[in-house]
């Protein structure tokens, strides 16, 4: 009987070591967040349709979408010091507090902006009926 109650208390015991509560602490709020990437210092970013490029500092988001083509973003890529974006309309790259914007149809052919990828100095822009690239010169 002893030895019953010792191994059910280890069971409870364990149950109870293994049952962990996450803490969940909102750091963001956006109707349709599309992504979320770390640079190479861990400071995190954030980009949403309709909300643009978020920069997340001390658990506040900092917009830094002043200029960028447009703010319904599908996608974006961290490369070094370069953030380049993608949505619908086009897209851009984003480098310390300046924007260079690519207009799609007149910039870029294409609409939409699915898909972004970095290597090197080329980046890649996936987008309708085509894929484009970007090389740094």
């Amino acid at each position: 009987m002893k030895r019953k109650l010792t191994i059910t208390a280890l069971f409870f015991l364990c149950i109870q070591l293994m049952h962990v509560e996450a803490q969940w602490n909102l750091v963001h709020a956006s109707i349709s967040n599309t992504g979320v990437a770390f640079d190479e210092n861990d400071n995190m970013y954030i980009i949403g349709q309709g909300d643009g490029l978020f920069l997340i500092e001390n658990g506040t988001s900092v917009s830094l979408s002043d200029a960028p083509v447009n703010s319904d973003l599908t996608s974006f890529q961290i490369n070094v010091d370069d953030i380049w974006v993608g949505g619908y309309g086009g897209g851009g790259k984003y480098n310390n507090g300046t924007w260079e914007n690519f207009q799609a149809g007149t910039d870029i052919e294409g609409s939409a902006i699915y898909a972004t990828s970095s290597k090197g100095n080329s980046t890649w822009l996936a987008m309708e009926m085509n894929c484009n690239l970007f090389l740094m010169t």
